[in-house]
């Protein structure tokens, strides 16, 4: 681009380039593509009088010192634009305001009358299947004077680039994170945001600002509606919804059911609270008197009389209360998906304690764990990463660990704030033929002959208290010590199935009785 000199400007002090949307006003609500100057390069070109029959050329480039961005960004940074193997300065992958950026060389730059400034732009950068981040409107200006000339001169340009060095050194040393992180704008770059008419995202009604809900209140008392501003508001006093809501959530772990049945819609749509009065006082005392510790409000909960009483059911409870609504007795829920498995390695003895690290690939039936368009395969884990806590399992988003699906363990497609428990007969066959609690099985008929001795029942009780926490009654004993006599009979006239189980006839019989003392109903409810 060539740019002609007005014949009152004698000098180059500093040239300023303004990009702007395509629709300067439609922008602000609709982002533009936007753009990237990889690099910019200026130089004189035009032709002296002093022979009028010849003339020679004058080309000079202009050496340009340094550049002044109107916002401070790591990736497409100002100053880039002056080096060949950077990125550049720009807006990407949308503009939504008009950007400028001065370009000032070390000193002003005599300008023979006649020439013009020829202003060379690269565009060379891309990011995937991106529309081309190139310029489609510019606009030049240009200053006579010297006053950029002496701002890059003056000391405390100088210690203050110095100062900037100091700083990318250390930031440079700081170790990369893959998850990375949001910053707020600053205010004058925002973009504006309209309400959509009638959802159509293409027809942009009345333009809003930030705030909340007039319901409760507003945040207007602070300096700037920003981020910072709304998350002191979502804990203030004039909020009344987060500390109800996290309160029901942890009621709902340990209840199993949240005193606001739908947890996840606290909405006119969503379950009324069983008990507003109660839902009230949880949520002040969490918010005041805890101060916002979870660590202060579980013991509580945990403490108190309605949790810590017995969880036994009468026909009497049962027809007064059949969900527990009332907390008529204490709380019975089956164990979540990932606990079933911690809970079945912890009673065996397998479950590792090993902390950190990458996920790991337990045991799982072949053939079940398959996905689409991937070469992914399932290698399972071998020693101790075999058998470690369910939170270390590996997880495609949309190919979860198949036993734990079967308990209602939720893809990560979407946020599930509550999980809906099922009893299902594949849970039964999952717990009774799945390797992992095949081989958890085993493990815990092995410590039930280690602890209860040479005595079959004592090995039984043993095994149900590591099961339930409780000692099991007589008829409990009775009919696992059954269960093993029918299994002892089989095994025995099977002797090559009892060794692929577990070694001897014996062995594979108490595995057996092992499997089911891991299925009972008191195993897998809390």
């Amino acid at each position: 681009i060539e740019i002609a000199i007005p014949e009152n400007i004698t000098n180059l002090g500093a040239l300023r380039v303004d990009v702007l949307p395509t629709d300067t006003a439609k922008a602000l609500l609709t982002p533009e593509n936007g753009f990237v100057i990889s690099q910019l390069r200026l130089a004189l070109v035009g032709y002296t009088n002093a022979v009028a029959a010849d003339t020679n050329s004058l080309s000079s480039e202009i050496k340009l010192a340094h550049c002044f961005g109107d916002e401070a960004e790591p990736l497409l940074a100002d100053d880039s634009t002056l080096m060949a193997d950077k990125p550049g300065w720009g807006a990407f992958p949308r503009i939504t305001h008009p950007r400028h950026a001065v370009f000032a060389p070390r000193e002003c730059v005599p300008l023979p009358s006649g020439v013009k400034l020829r202003v060379t732009i690269t565009h060379g950068f891309s990011a995937g299947d991106s529309a081309a981040a190139v310029v489609r409107r510019i606009r030049f200006s240009v200053s006579d004077g010297n006053d950029w000339e002496k701002l890059m001169a003056g000391e405390a340009f100088q210690n203050r680039r110095q100062e900037l060095a100091r700083l990318q050194k250390q930031r440079d040393l700081i170790p990369a994170v893959s998850i990375p992180t949001m910053m707020e704008q600053e205010a004058g770059l925002r973009r504006h945001t309209a309400i959509f008419e009638r959802g159509n995202w293409l027809n942009k009604g009345e333009v809003v600002d930030a705030g909340v809900p007039k319901l409760f209140g507003s945040i207007s008392r602070e300096k700037e509606t920003n981020r910072l501003a709304l998350a002191r508001w979502l804990v203030s006093p004039e909020n009344p919804l987060t500390a109800r809501v996290v309160v029901n959530r942890v009621w709902e772990q340990l209840f199993g059911i949240g005193i606001v049945e739908t947890v996840e819609n606290f909405g006119s749509s969503g379950e009324p609270p069983s008990d507003q009065k109660l839902l009230d006082f949880l949520a002040l005392r969490f918010q005041n008197e805890n101060g916002w510790s979870l660590k202060k409000f579980l013991r509580e909960v945990v403490l108190s009389a309605a949790y810590r009483q017995d969880a036994s059911v009468n026909e009497k409870l049962s027809a007064r209360d059949p969900r527990n609504r009332l907390l008529a007795h204490g709380p019975r829920t089956r164990l979540s998906a990932e606990m079933v498995r911690d809970n079945a390695l912890a009673v065996s003895g397998l479950l590792s304690d090993k902390m950190f690290g990458p996920p790991v690939m337990p045991s799982q039936p072949d053939g079940i764990w398959n996905v689409i368009y991937s070469k992914a395969e399932w290698k399972t884990s071998e020693g101790e990463d075999a058998h470690r806590r369910a939170l270390y399992t590996f997880v495609r988003r949309t190919t979860g660990y198949p036993s734990a699906i079967t308990f209602d363990q939720p893809s990560r497609e979407v946020c599930v704030t509550r999980r809906l428990r099922t009893n299902t007969p594949l849970q039964a066959l999952v717990t009774l033929n799945d390797p992992v609690y095949v081989e958890c099985a085993v493990a815990l008929a092995a410590r039930m002959q280690r602890e209860g001795g040479n005595n079959l029942r004592k090995q039984i009780a043993r095994g149900c208290e590591h099961a339930s926490g409780v000692a099991p009654e007589k008829k409990t004993i009775d009919a696992l010590a059954e269960l093993y006599a029918e299994a002892l009979k089989q095994y025995e006239a099977n002797h090559d199935l009892a060794k692929k189980l577990s070694g001897s006839p014996q062995n594979a019989a108490l595995a057996l009785v092992a499997n089911a003392i891991l299925n009972l109903d008191s195993t897998l409810t809390k």
